[in-house]
């Protein structure tokens, strides 16, 4: 009887509360000359006083960042800044997540963010045709 509860009620938070669709997140191609940027509003920099952001590579140990450079791109929301992340790889393929730190500790990690670095160049040659000697 209790197992058959138990299974009911499992079946009951699945109906309910769906689990949410997992889909594998693609790398994004990240080059020499490019940084990983998050965004994070200005009303919470005040609100939360926070004193910087951490930054956690591939599941290691978290990282001061400090407060990074910061820009306002066409793509960030209005309220907020868009703070930029040199990755500390040259190669290979990479994942990282960002949390914001206060006096009293540090907030929540963003979800994780796949990238893979491309070294050489990403543009093949064009217009190949036959040319004089």
């Amino acid at each position: 009887m209790r197992l058959t509860r138990l299974c009911f009620a499992i079946f009951l938070a699945c109906a309910v509360f769906p689990l949410p669709n997992l889909v594998a997140q693609t790398p994004a191609p990240i080059g020499p000359t490019d940084a990983i940027g998050f965004d994070y509003s200005d009303a919470n920099m005040t609100n939360f006083a926070v004193l910087g952001f951490e930054a956690q590579y591939d599941g290691g140990p978290w990282a001061s960042l400090g407060i990074p450079a910061s820009v306002v791109l066409p793509d960030t929301p209005a309220g907020s800044k868009t703070y930029k992340a040199i990755s500390p790889f040259a190669s290979g393929t990479h994942s990282v997540q960002f949390r914001s730190c206060n006096a009293a500790g540090c907030g929540s990690a963003s979800v994780p963010f796949a990238f893979a670095h491309v070294n050489s160049p990403t543009v093949a040659p064009g217009n190949v045709r036959k040319v004089p000697r």
